[in-house]
């Protein structure tokens, strides 16, 4: 019932269609939404390899690094051109378009922090 459901809300997001509102869901349905959000996740555990992660000067190092064109060998696309930080790190498109046009999409990072 679970992969059902997230099979159900994807599709609607894939395909642009009108969200449905609260209403047409079950109680069961609602909650195992919710449980998929990544608001639900406790906060990451510490990293004990990351001397770093609470460093202003490395955040601030990171976020300036995350959002610089002149990396890029056209010197014109950042990290933030395919992972648009108002769109949740992710674009949405069904092909990545940076220098050129990928042959998968973008990768979303929201939630990067719990994988190893």
């Amino acid at each position: 019932m679970k992969r059902v459901v997230f099979i159900l809300l994807c599709l609607a997001l894939v395909t642009n269609t009108a969200m449905a509102t609260e209403a047409d869901w079950t109680e069961e349905e609602l909650a195992i939404l919710k449980s998929l959000w990544i608001g639900t996740l406790p906060p990451p555990p510490p990293d004990p390899s990351n001397r770093y992660a609470n460093d202003q000067g490395a955040i601030s190092l990171g976020q300036s690094l995350f959002f610089d064109s002149r990396f890029s060998g056209n010197k014109k696309v950042s990290c933030a051109t395919c992972h648009p930080e108002n769109m949740n790190f992710a674009d949405h498109l069904p092909r990545a378009h940076g220098m050129g046009t990928t042959k998968r999409r973008t990768m979303p990072l929201v939630g990067v922090v719990y994988s190893s």
